[in-house]
């Protein structure tokens, strides 16, 4: 059933994508890039270069407890999709930072958004997972200083896919699941 809903969302988006119709303003059945008035990525002036740059940095040190982002994707999940997020939700989506925290992204309503695991779209997979490729290959390229703190941000507003295209090349298959 999860799987059915899953897919039943992906041709709502691709059949919107195809007629024009993609994520604008409001959000859709399932956003695979985060909504602008919604989700417009926020950075947090903490986390200058110098923090970032510092071998002993990890995100684990600025980011809040678990109780703290759930509260954030729950919020998140009922702006994009008009209602409270069930237990399946909550698994089956990941509250997301669109810039992440590695690259000095904010934990603020402002920069989550509620991200599927993996979104059919087209053939393509452009799920969290996928996404969190090209935060790997931005985070590198980031600390071995082959771009700057605000080309990194950048790989990820408004567009993720782009960069992923870019960067990385075509997105991948989409896999269902087993």
């Amino acid at each position: 059933m999860k799987r059915l809903g899953l897919f039943l969302c992906s041709i709502l988006i691709a059949t919107q994508l195809v007629a024009g119709q993609g994520p604008k303003t409001k959000a859709s059945a399932i956003n695979y890039v985060p909504v602008a008035a919604l989700t417009p990525g926020d950075r947090d002036p903490a986390l200058t270069d110098k923090v970032l740059s510092d071998p002993k940095f990890r995100t684990g040190s600025v980011r809040p407890p678990v109780a703290v982002t759930n509260k954030l994707k729950v919020a998140a999940f009922n702006a994009y999709y008009h209602r409270k997020p069930t237990k399946l939700d909550m698994k089956n989506f990941e509250g997301d930072h669109l810039i992440p925290l590695a690259v000095g992204g904010a934990t603020t309503i402002k920069n989550i958004w509620c991200q599927p695991w993996h979104l059919n779209l087209a053939g393509v997979d452009v799920g969290a997972k996928t996404k969190d490729r090209l935060e790997d290959y931005v985070i590198l390229q980031y600390r071995h200083h082959k771009i700057t703190l605000k080309a990194a941000q950048d790989m990820f507003v408004p567009d993720w896919t782009a960069s992923y295209k870019k960067v990385i090349g075509p997105l991948p298959k989409f896999v269902p699941a087993q």
